[in-house]
Formats: structure tokens, C-alpha cells, sequence
């Protein structure tokens, strides 16, 4: 089965299938707030099972959660920010149907294909690097976070994004990339560790969470299945990552000049403000679709635009939605696509996107390993903000460190 698609498909698969589909099918049909949101939770439950820890899995309950938010505020429980403002209507059935497509396809992936077990077979790789090549790299993303962020650790937030020699958007993601890469080569540990230390605390001490986070993933996804792990392991991890993400939290509130309490910070587990806000994306796109304003693909240009670092992008989803409605920025993954051509490509995207994904893991081979972490690394922001942000790292930063490192070992 090394590196084959499909597998032999079992019966009891057929029988869940066969289920997820009648409960999809009557969700629909009765449009239950209570029971479309349950079904979503229990076809997520379904993908989660069977692909357990995992890129896929994990993209799955990231969008599902934002579900969770639309939920709330659709069954009278104001959430937080513009969400809980009523300036749109809540477009829960329509963001409901769209998670029934990214599970349904997820569903397929984990229990049809031999994709999860590829994805596994990549974190058992060993990244050969040169100490050299990683002693370069941890230094430039300290480097390159500097530049990004000149000034020095405060949590007055104003104007974060574009102060710094280097953009934000873009670039924030490539110190995590090199500091990925240098602690799976193994290599140079204390300096790596010490990079990485720093690095995360100036990204947290600036108010940046979301990239801080991708890196956490992505070493828990590496964690989970290099190695079979007990269930005392699993729960020692969680416990850990819990109280980090609390951590997270009460930052993000002292960002916003809250000072939170224990049980604010309970709440906000469970109505996560920048959630909320992408949330909200996705209903004005949908309301712009009904008003017949969609943008037809002009936002898609925003791709090209980003291959070229430094290049203002006036094509941007982000920026073009926000020009005819009040929007906190970012979008969820369906946003984009439902705005510029409605639900049917949204499905197509999705369709395209995670087969991509899955094409890419087939291949147990440098190159692919290193796209495949930035994608884990850039998770939250894939999820939550769009498919800009890994562009410059997978189109610039994953070949130059496949270069560098063979200058090093003199095979130029």
C-alpha cells in the first residue's frame, strides 16, 4: 500500500457512510437549528475517530467550531464583537451545509483512501539537515521576527501588523517554518530551542497568538504519530496544551485591555472572540451573494499578487469584503469561495484543496515534507483567514532551504 490512494473498502465503513448520509440528508430536510448543529458534531466525531490526529481532522474541528459560534448567536446567545451586533442576518443553515461538505469530504479521505496513513508515514521521515544549514535558519527567523515586530515586547497592539521593516501578512509564518525544520533535523538543539523560545515570546509579548499556536499543532501532530503514545501520554499533552491556550487567552484579553478572570477565560473557550469574528465573514459573504454582488472570482487574483513579496494587493478577500461591509478581518475557509461564486464552488474548492493535500502527502520525499509542515504551521491561519499566507514560504522559503542546505554539504 506505499504510496497507493484507496484501499479495500471495509463493510462497517459502508454501514457509517451509509449513516452519515441518511443524517445529513434529514437535517436538511427538517432544519433544526438543535439537530443540523448535532448532526455536524456527530459527523465530525465520525472523521475525527477514524483520522484521530491529523492535519485533516483537525482543519475539520477548527471550521466546525466557528459552526459552534453561529450557533450561539442564531439561538438568541450573543457571542462577541460585530457576530453579536445583527448587522447581517445569521446564516447558520448555509454555514451548516458547508460544513456538511467539508465533513462529508473528510469522511471519504479517512475512510476510503489510505491518505491518513500516508500523512502518518511522513512524520516517520527523518529530515537529514546539516548543522550549518540549521544553525542559518534558527538565526534568520529570530532575524526576520525582529523585523516584522522592531519594537520592543509591550501589549499596546495599535497598528502591530504594519510597523515593521518586514509585512506582516506573508511573512509571520516563515520563522515557524525554519524553527519547524530545525527541531525535527535534531540538530544544534540548544540553539534551535533557544530561538524558538525567543520567537515565541516576542510573536506573544507583540500579541500574536495564531502563528505561536500553528507551530503548537503541528509538534502535537508530529508528537502523536511518530510514535504510538499510551493514554496516560495523550492526557499529560492535553493538560499541557490546555493551560497554554489558557495562557493564550488571558493574553489576547490583556490585547484588548481586559484583564480576565478564570471564568471569563472558561467563557471564551467556548465563544472565542477572533472565531466570532471570521464567523461573521462568512455570513456577509453570504449576504453579499444574496444581493447579488459577488465578486466572480476578482479576489482569486490576491494569489498571483502574493507570489511577489512587498506588493500592495488591492485584490484581497479580506480587503474587498471589508469595503462593503463592517468586517473585523480574516474569513473562514468557505468565505472566500461562497462570496465569488456561491455554495457549489465552495464545495469544488473544498474538493480541490484536500485532494491537493492528499496528493502531496503521497510522496515521502523532502520537498513534500517540507510544504506539508507549513501547511500544518499556517492551519489556523488556512482555516481562519484564507489561503494567502503560506504562499511565500512554500513558493520562496521551502526551495531555499532545500538550497542552502545543499551549499552546505558542498553538493553544488
Amino acid at each position: 500500500m506505499n504510496g497507493e490512494m484507496f484501499y479495500k473498502i471495509k463493510y462497517k465503513d459502508i454501514m457509517l457512510f451509509i449513516l452519515f448520509l441518511i443524517l445529513t440528508v434529514i437535517a436538511i430536510v427538517i432544519q433544526s437549528g438543535v439537530f443540523s448543529f448535532l448532526v455536524a458534531i456527530i459527523q465530525l466525531c465520525m472523521v475525527v475517530i477514524k483520522a484521530r490526529f491529523s492535519f485533516f481532522s483537525f482543519f475539520a474541528v477548527l471550521l466546525n467550531y466557528c459552526l459552534l459560534e453561529n450557533f450561539l448567536e442564531y439561538s438568541g446567545i450573543s457571542t462577541y464583537g460585530i457576530l453579536s451586533l445583527g448587522s447581517v442576518d445569521i446564516y447558520f443553515y448555509e454555514l451548516c451545509y458547508c460544513c456538511y461538505m467539508l465533513n462529508f469530504i473528510l469522511f471519504i479521505i479517512s475512510y476510503f483512501t489510505n491518505t491518513i496513513l500516508n500523512e502518518k508515514k511522513i512524520y516517520l521521515m527523518k529530515i537529514n539537515i546539516s548543522k550549518n544549514t540549521v544553525n542559518i535558519i534558527s538565526i534568520m527567523a529570530v532575524v526576520i521576527t525582529i523585523m516584522i515586530f522592531p519594537s520592543l515586547p509591550h501589549f499596546d497592539m495599535e497598528n502591530r501588523f504594519n510597523t515593521g521593516i518586514l509585512p506582516f501578512t506573508g511573512w509571520s509564518c516563515i520563522p515557524f517554518f525554519f524553527l519547524a525544520v530545525g527541531i525535527l533535523s535534531k540538530k544544534q538543539k540548544l540553539l534551535v530551542f533557544m530561538c524558538s523560545g525567543f520567537v515565541i515570546l516576542w510573536y506573544i509579548t507583540h500579541g500574536e497568538r495564531v502563528d505561536v499556536m500553528g507551530l503548537v499543532i503541528y509538534l502535537m501532530l508530529f508528537y502523536f504519530n511518530s510514535k504510538e503514545r499510551n493514554i496516560k501520554q495523550i492526557v499529560k499533552v492535553f493538560v499541557v496544551i490546555f493551560i497554554f491556550v489558557m495562557l493564550l487567552i488571558y493574553i489576547g484579553g490583556i490585547r484588548d485591555g481586559n484583564f480576565l478572570s478564570l471564568q471569563d477565560i472558561f467563557i471564551k473557550l467556548l465563544i472565542q472572540p477572533t472565531a466570532c469574528d471570521v464567523t461573521n465573514v462568512f455570513n456577509v459573504a453570504v449576504d453579499n451573494l444574496y444581493s447579488n454582488n459577488s465578486f466572480r472570482g476578482l479576489t482569486y487574483l490576491s494569489y498571483l499578487v502574493n507570489c511577489i513579496p512587498g506588493l500592495d494587493d488591492p485584490y484581497s478577500f479580506q480587503v474587498m469584503i471589508g469595503n462593503r461591509y463592517r468586517s473585523a478581518g480574516g474569513g473562514i475557509f468557505f468565505a472566500e469561495p461562497v462570496a465569488n461564486y456561491g455554495f457549489i464552488f465552495c464545495g469544488f474548492i473544498c474538493i480541490i484543496y484536500f485532494c491537493l493535500v492528499a496528493w502531496l502527502i503521497k510522496k515521502h520525499r523532502k520537498y513534500e515534507c517540507f510544504v506539508y509542515i507549513e501547511l500544518c504551521l499556517s492551519i489556523f491561519r488556512s482555516a481562519w483567514y484564507g489561503l494567502n499566507y503560506p504562499i511565500v514560504t512554500i513558493l520562496y522559503f521551502v526551495p531555499f532551504v532545500l538550497v542552502l542546505d545543499r551549499v552546505m554539504r558542498g553538493k553544488f
